[in-house]
């Protein structure tokens, strides 16, 4: 096994814990969610925290699955147009797409951690609780940083002339 190839396999694996992380939270707060709404009709007190954190932590959560949607090569893709070329010429196209792509990966991590540090510094916290969202805001930033990562593997593994095969693909409809 190369070393492209563990280090594919150790990405994965990261990958598939922060992806079954980013559910458990989802799943936890939409838990609190129906206690929040119990506790608003039965006993007319809402649960403050379920308003406040609700944002931050959905956030939190879809962005721990960028990384494994990145991983499996879950975006959106238009190939039409790629059918029509010959095969060079199609991987040449991926290959410079893969590249965009990375590069906007990049550029929306930096920019996120940079908002962290200002959401920081600024002493930002939800209106009623007062949580501080920087924390919520590096977390989103370090799974965006883990994808950009991931990104730079696949681009790496096409440019020595691989495929990436993950080991578990999304379920859905196979052409």
């Amino acid at each position: 096994m190369s070393a492209l190839s563990r280090l594919a396999k150790l990405i994965e694996i990261a990958c598939h814990f922060f992806t079954a992380f980013g559910l458990i939270v989802l799943i936890g707060f939409a838990v609190l969610t129906l206690v929040n709404g119990i506790a608003r009709s039965l006993l007319l007190a809402p649960l403050d925290i379920v308003g406040d954190l609700a944002n931050l932590v959905v956030a939190s959560a879809v962005a721990s699955c960028f990384p494994l949607a990145i991983l499996q090569k879950a975006n959106i893709r238009i190939e039409i147009v790629l059918d029509l070329l010959p095969h060079g010429t199609r991987r040449m196209v991926v290959s410079i797409v893969n590249l965009l792509v990375l590069a906007i990966l990049i550029g929306v991590t930096r920019q996120l951690f940079v908002y962290a540090g200002n959401a920081g510094r600024a002493g930002d916290s939800t209106a009623m609780l007062e949580i501080p969202t920087a924390p919520f805001w590096y977390y989103v930033a370090a799974m965006l940083a883990v994808a950009t990562v991931t990104q730079v593997l696949l681009v790496a593994i096409e440019i020595s002339g691989g495929v990436y095969r993950p080991s578990e693909p999304i379920p859905g409809p196979q052409g």
